[in-house]
């Protein structure tokens, strides 16, 4: 568990250096500079635990010195406290945590708990060719996705992942089918989602080319997994949204 005391050092580190960046911005015309960063591998360790800072897509990025000061990627900071993370064009804003104004944020800014099945057949927000998920025509900038057959790489189980979300959010929405380069495919795939043990939604068999809306209560949920059944490859669970 991380103290509170830690929480607000590392929240207070993350937001001096937003204010200075988006202060900036938020009174003149955007400047662009050339700056010296001091890259000395520095580790980021919580709670005894090294964290390997990545972005949205899953790239290392290195914190780095410049002028005295240490400078943390934000979404590996909140990652670290288990929070999501999300960037507001409208205001120029950094937001860590639950929104206050209701909007949504990418369930996959989240770190999941577990995954039942090899990281190389999972696809977190695209696929591992940099293509985006696809579904009916629609491109989606997140989403969840495996490209083998789930019965076949875990039995009449599927395949599945696991999110902790402590009983702070309230609603899940998304759309779940097959992506367009699987569209010759003439199975369905079901997607079923549980809520702390007990299935709170089912889709029905869903074809390429069909969507199934995700629209599930989770007031009070702690922990959640989703489920992909089904014997077509390119399930996508896509645009997933907690708030």
């Amino acid at each position: 568990m991380i103290s509170k005391e830690k929480v607000k050092g590392f929240i207070m580190g993350v937001a001096t250096t937003s204010l200075i960046v988006s202060g900036t911005a938020a009174f003149a015309d955007p400047v662009t500079k050339g700056i010296t960063a001091v890259y000395n591998n520095i580790k980021i360790v919580v709670d005894g635990t090294t964290v390997t800072p990545r972005d949205s897509e899953g790239n290392v990025v290195e914190p780095f010195i410049y002028d005295g000061t240490t400078y943390l990627p934000v979404r590996a900071v909140a990652s670290a406290l288990n929070k999501p993370v999300d960037w507001d064009g409208k205001t120029n804003s950094i937001i860590i945590g639950q929104r206050t104004d209701g909007t949504s944020v990418p369930l996959t800014s989240l770190n999941y708990a577990r995954v039942s099945f090899s990281m190389s057949n999972v696809h977190i927000n695209q696929w591992n060719n940099q293509k985006p998920f696809t579904l009916a025509g629609k491109q989606y900038d997140t989403g969840i996705a495996f490209d083998y057959t789930p019965n076949f790489l875990g039995g009449n189980d599927g395949v599945n992942f696991v999110y902790n979300l402590n009983s702070q959010y309230k609603k899940l929405t998304g759309d779940f089918s097959i992506d367009d380069i699987y569209k010759d495919s003439k199975e369905g795939n079901t997607l079923v989602i549980y809520g702390d043990g007990k299935e709170i939604y089912r889709s029905k068999p869903t074809l390429p080319g069909d969507i199934a809306k995700v629209d599930v209560d989770l007031s009070g949920v702690n922990q959640i997994k989703i489920v992909f059944l089904g014997v077509s490859s390119g399930a996508v669970f896509g645009n997933p949204q907690i708030r």
